[in-house]
């Protein structure tokens, strides 16, 4: 009798979009929950960049001369601190920015949340694993999905990051 042979998969596809949270940016804050780390996991976080309070300044003030919505590397950096730029907001307010540009920059601040869709296909184009949730930004994640066809579902760990107007970055 032949053994019928057992294709693994062998492609992986991930999207990650950002999403809007239900919270406008200088409203409330999230709060963070520790993570429970398996053994495995890495116990030290990613460097983080800081910017100083005249560097937000320096940056509001940049993105007073763009329009609404435009990329500049103003905008991009805000965005890249924003948990530092948010209680900056809060007490300081955003300087000379137009009501346009003010609320676009909020609403982005404001998003704390990415939809993450990951499926692995084998070679033969079967959807082996789908996994469809919505993840917070910065926070370290331990997901485990549900059926996987003809393996023993993975463990997927990660952080999203936040790194500019339409840019995520994560390592699965």
């Amino acid at each position: 009798m032949k053994r019928k042979q057992q294709t693994t998969p062998r492609s992986l596809v991930a999207f990650i979009v950002l999403a809007m949270a239900g919270v406008a940016a200088g409203e409330s804050e999230r709060t963070k929950q520790p993570a429970g780390c398996a053994a495995g996991c890495s116990v030290a976080g990613p460097p983080v960049a800081t910017i100083s309070p005249v560097e937000i300044a320096s940056c509001l003030e940049h993105l007073a001369g763009w329009k609404a919505g435009e990329t500049s590397l103003a905008l991009e950096t805000l965005l890249f601190h924003a948990g530092e730029v948010i209680p900056y907001v809060r007490s300081h307010g955003l300087g000379t920015l137009e009501t346009g540009q003010a609320a676009f920059l909020k609403k982005e601040l404001a998003r704390d949340e990415a939809h993450m869709v990951l499926r692995i296909i084998d070679a033969e184009g079967v959807e082996r694993l789908r996994m469809d949730r919505r993840v917070p930004i910065g926070e370290k994640q331990h997901l485990h999905p549900g059926d996987a066809v003809g393996f023993h579902p993975p463990e997927i760990s990660f952080t999203i990051h936040r790194v500019g107007l339409h840019h995520l970055w994560s390592r699965l």
